[in-house]
């Protein structure tokens, strides 16, 4: 009757409107009143308190971005437009197939939860990539074992993928890491090659065109890694050269790492003798040598040690080379 009466909180008379400023119950219109009132802001109004229905408690309509998981509809909801984070702008959850990097993955669909990374995706951790090396959070190919186990200490003995010139023109290749023979992550890897033939330029031209140089076993473990991984055989060659021509006895001979003279392990033998002939048989290295060619192994006799001759650029058992970065 557009008076307000005792147990009405409004009368507009003929203007009451279960829509409008006071409903058609003399009552103040309110969010829950199962009657959507415009004027006051309401989108919708289901008459419930449900807060994660079509509905909110608020009175509009649910929507993804509004902070509220919408059941049955959206899988997340966390009141933003980033479709990068934890929960996408289509108020869907990460997956490792979405084309998107989000929630815990370091790349797009790959790190953290999702599978491995490959080369130049992006990494936390040496775990987030397929080839185990995480530098500068990138996932790359380290140039040798060694730089692969100063990336990520925990590798064992294995097979891995290095690119010895760091994508220059050689190309990336698989190799032996012996972890386990020292703090030095040891590279190798064996070529087999019926062309290689009884001359020593041609082995080191063998490895060279990967990267690397004949092999200089570094220590008797080393060696030992070395012998064990190529079958029991000892190798046809080290990078080991006289210190000047005709030198005697392995104690005047040199390794060479990377072009340097470097240490290295032979024989236990103090006398420097490693032809692994019995007295008096003529000691090896005996003296016909020059300083541009290495020792090479001449018979199978004692152990990881071999016997070994100084015959200039001769090669005795032909046709493999086993390379190395040498950097250890």
């Amino acid at each position: 009757d557009g008076f307000e009466q005792p147990g009405e909180e409004c009368d507009a008379g003929d203007s009451n409107s279960n829509t409008g400023a006071c409903t058609l119950a003399c009552k103040n219109p309110i969010c829950g009143d199962t009657f959507v009132q415009p004027g006051k802001g309401e989108q919708c109004d289901d008459g419930n308190l449900s807060n994660n229905d079509a509905c909110l408690n608020t009175c509009k309509s649910a929507s993804c971005g509004d902070g509220v998981v919408h059941q049955g509809v959206e899988q997340c909801d966390d009141g933003n437009q980033v479709g990068n984070d934890f929960c996408s702008n289509q108020c869907l959850s990460p997956t490792c197939s979405d084309g998107v990097k989000n929630g815990s993955e370091t790349g797009v669909d790959c790190g953290g939860p999702c599978g491995k990374c490959g080369l130049g995706g992006s990494c936390q951790s040496h775990g987030d990539c397929a080839q185990q090396a995480c530098v500068n959070n990138v996932c790359v190919l380290t140039k040798s074992c060694k730089e692969l186990k100063q990336a990520n200490p925990a590798l064992g003995d294995g097979d891995y993928t290095i690119d010895p010139d760091g994508g220059g023109s050689v190309q990336p290749l698989v190799v032996h890491c012996d972890m386990d023979a020292g703090a030095c992550g040891y590279t190798m890897v064996r070529f087999n090659d019926g062309a290689l033939g009884g001359h020593q330029d041609a082995y080191t031209n063998k490895c060279a065109a990967v990267g690397m140089e004949v092999i200089v076993p570094r220590t008797k473990a080393h060696a030992t890694a070395i012998v064990g991984w190529n079958g029991g055989v000892v190798p046809n060659l080290y990078n080991v050269f006289p210190k000047y021509n005709g030198a005697q006895y392995i104690t005047n001979w040199t390794g060479r790492c990377q072009g340097q003279p470097c240490t290295f392990w032979m024989t236990d033998n103090a006398q420097g003798n490693v032809s692994c002939l019995a007295p008096p048989a003529s000691h090896e290295p005996n003296g016909d040598n020059s300083v541009n060619y290495r020792i090479y192994k001449w018979n199978e006799g004692c152990g990881i040690e071999g016997g070994w001759n100084d015959a200039d650029a001769s090669v005795a058992y032909t046709g493999w080379v086993i390379c190395s970065t040498n950097d250890c």
